[in-house]
């Protein structure tokens, strides 16, 4: 993992910075041993109105559902709930119920019920009919939601750890990280 003037992290593999606040939130999550003041990933103007950025000295692309996801779920982690917003969201990804849900659980409220069927949906999607794609997001969303969602993904997603060595341990160069989410994800939930 590399880090840069301000702290930042970049995966090993990265060519920029576009992931920093994915990979800092999940490092919150985690418990990786390195922190990072996420309230960084938030730029506000003269109004103090504010929007998330994938990283604050280079901002090539609008911030992702994707990268919002890990990063709210690090900013409730480090107690910043009053910074989760989804008015801070300045990129045009749809936002299913279940990632509505989470931005709810992130401010300190409770998801509604729909959002919770949502999100069990997701897991079974990701279970079943997509088990080798990306898992980072549905796993901050499943931390945040609590220990009985943990036990329910992997009661069915049998291939996560692999998922998630396939994921950090090729191109991203972060083996380390792998293992530290695999660690969190076998004790918790249980």
């Amino acid at each position: 993992m590399i880090f840069d003037e301000l702290d930042l992290p970049k995966d090993t593999g990265s060519t920029d910075k576009q992931d920093s606040a994915r990979l800092a939130g999940i490092m919150t999550v985690f418990g990786w041993p390195e922190k990072v003041d996420l309230n960084l990933y938030i730029c506000l103007n003269r109004k103090l109105e504010g929007h998330y950025v994938r990283h604050p000295l280079e901002q090539k692309y609008d911030m992702s559902r994707d990268q919002a996801v890990c990063l709210v779920a690090g900013l409730y982690r480090q107690g910043y709930r009053y910074l989760v917003s989804l008015k801070y969201l300045d990129g045009k990804d749809i936002l299913s119920p279940s990632v509505q849900g989470h931005f709810r659980r992130c401010r300190g409220g409770k998801a509604y019920w729909y959002q919770d069927l949502w999100l069990r949906f997701d897991i079974y999607w990701s279970a079943y009919v997509a088990p080798k794609d990306e898992i980072n997001q549905l796993l901050c969303m499943l931390v945040i939601a609590g220990p009985k969602w943990v036990k329910l993904f992997k009661k069915h997603h049998s291939s996560w750890r692999e998922n998630l060595n396939e994921y950090w341990c090729g191109w991203r160069g972060e083996p380390g990280l792998a293992a530290t989410m695999i660690r969190f994800l076998e004790g918790y939930g249980t």
